[in-house]
């Protein structure tokens, strides 16, 4: 269903899963054939149990024990522990990676992309663009722990991203985030979606931008929110609420004079996000169970994301600066019109078919989900429009990851395309929109992780770019977006990681050794976050840097 292997970190992290048990019903159910062929041998057996000879010899079951020791001996000591789960499978097998799971991961060495390096250039008259960087000399911090001190020497060897062009366009406008549940710019139709389809075509353009999210949403908004890779670990860690994050977005607006207010139309205890929201520095967070039920349907499947402005906007509105998160629910699979499953589907369908489209149940019932974001929309660009505050507020829309109740013929038919089910689909597009501030065009890969740096260098708020895993897509780094499997796509190509392949793009020259040091940039990622947040790293360096 999710589209991903679940290891024993993720299993920790999804203890409300749950609530979704219609949905797992009906994936056994429709599987139920594939299920009962494993069952086929204990059968035969059963039935031909009278004549099978179970009289054992002894050398024949040394023949047999021997090798299977020997083959659990070789899983445990000698294979390599991937740092995706995913990419176990693939080298190891479901066995191999079983085993793997118990061990300790390996140590991998964190990677600095030589050609982020590079020296200042004047952008602006007599200005010199500064990295973003805080003043911290990681050289001499030091720390008994090794986990610790491997970042130290990592951030020491990193100048992080410089100033661009783009640096602080947006100071101290108003910022309204949304991570929209299964957003994706296929769903998006002029005539149906014409609010998100003004963001998308007059707004910032994102032509090499995926929704890479791993882990589902829990995954997705930990990588909005940190700027780093949704590993199992440090996902099961970051619902905790107990790390410290001085550069979540709720933490660092607030430092910068903003109003923070954080809202979600579903059970605002989903996946522990009253406990991980709070450690970012959403402190004031409202969802259904601490204030919405008051006022609107909750607790259904799913609740209408065009409720939400009427309970919301007044809320931040009259202040000077404010910054908005909101999460969305109404996009949510599974995608049907049978309203006992999900309420939205059919919600918008009867005008989706007025309009000429004859699409399939799924793809209608998503599209409906898209309709109730953009109905959102419209309300809160109406309310700012008359408060006088539109040309002030810079809109950022997100996914949290692609819509995975979809196969990938759905996803095909809704885009006209052939795409494929790892990379392909998680095309998506990344919204970034002021009325007031003309088009911009990026083409450089990019992915949920980039989104947090890449707001912070629009609005001129100092971070350290060397801490986040993300980085500033307007910025002197490198494209890269890393996928939930291992996969990669650079500003050179795309690797697949089941087929063990690197496409090259076409008339792009490949630096000498590019893949090796783009596959080990890939793994540094993911083990960066790991020593990050089960290292709570942040509260060290923070405490140091007083």
């Amino acid at each position: 269903m999710y589209n991903f292997y679940f290891d024993f970190g993720l299993l920790a992290a999804a203890d409300q899963i749950g609530a979704f048990y219609k949905d797992i019903i009906k994936l056994v159910v429709n599987n139920i054939g594939g299920m009962l062929l494993l069952c086929v041998p204990l059968i035969l057996c059963i039935i031909f149990r009278t004549k099978i000879n179970f009289i054992r010899s002894r050398f024949k079951f040394k023949l047999i024990i021997i090798p299977i020791v020997s083959l659990l001996v070789f899983v445990l000591f000698y294979t390599p522990k991937n740092i995706s789960t995913d990419v176990s499978v693939i080298n190891n097998g479901v066995i191999g990676t079983f085993i793997n799971d118990f061990k300790e991961k390996e140590e991998v060495e964190l990677i600095v992309q030589e050609d982020v390096i590079e020296e200042p250039e004047e952008i602006v008259e007599e200005h010199v663009p500064q990295y973003h960087t805080y003043n911290i000399d990681f050289k001499k911090a030091k720390s008994d722990r090794s986990g610790i001190q491997k970042l130290n020497d990592y951030f020491s060897s990193s100048t992080g991203t410089l100033e661009n062009e783009y640096t602080g366009i947006f100071k101290d406008k108003n910022l309204i985030l949304i991570m929209g549940e299964s957003f994706n710019e296929m769903a998006v139709r002029k005539d149906l979606t014409p609010n998100l389809y003004m963001m998308m075509h007059d707004g910032f353009e994102f032509s090499n931008y995926y929704s890479t999210s791993y882990n589902s949403t829990v995954g997705g908004e930990f990588q909005l929110l940190t700027g780093m890779y949704a590993m199992s670990d440090a996902l099961e860690r970051w619902k905790e609420g107990t790390n410290y994050f001085p550069m979540g977005p709720g933490t660092i607006f607030k430092e910068n004079g903003y109003s923070v207010h954080a809202y979600h139309d579903h059970a605002h205890t989903y996946m522990n996000r009253d406990k991980y929201l709070k450690s970012v520095g959403f402190d004031n967070y409202v969802g259904c169970g601490n204030g919405f039920e008051e006022h609107m349907a909750c607790y259904i499947m799913f609740e209408e994301d065009s409720d939400m402005p009427e309970l919301t906007v007044d809320d931040y509105i009259n202040e000077d600066k404010f910054f908005t998160y909101y999460v969305t629910v109404s996009g949510h699979g599974p995608y049907t019109f049978d309203t006992n499953s999900n309420t939205i589907g059919s919600l918008h369908k009867d005008e989706i078919y007025e309009k000429g489209y004859e699409y399939n149940e799924k793809n209608t019932a998503y599209i409906s989900g898209m309709i109730e974001l953009d109905n959102m929309l419209g309300e809160i660009i109406d309310r700012l429009k008359a408060a006088g505050k539109l040309n002030d507020t810079v809109f950022v829309i997100v996914a949290d990851h692609y819509p995975y109740y979809l196969n990938v013929e759905d996803i095909n038919e809704l885009t006209g395309e052939d795409r494929e089910e790892v990379v392909g689909v998680c095309e998506n597009s990344l919204i970034i929109y002021n009325s007031a501030t003309k088009k911009v065009k990026c083409d450089k890969a990019g992915n949920t992780m980039d989104v947090i740096a890449t707001i912070y260098n629009l609005f001129g708020i100092d971070y350290d770019s060397r801490m986040i895993v993300g980085k500033d897509l307007f910025s002197n780094a490198p494209g890269f977006a890393l996928f939930g499997n291992g996969s990669w796509v650079s500003d050179y190509g795309v690797y697949y990681a089941h087929l063990g392949e690197f496409v090259p793009y076409e008339n792009v020259e490949i630096p000498e050794g590019y893949f090796d040091s783009a596959n080990s940039y890939a793994q540094s990622q993911m083990a960066m976050t790991n020593l990050i947040v089960l290292n709570d790293y942040y509260k060290y360096i923070w405490d140091y840097k007083k």
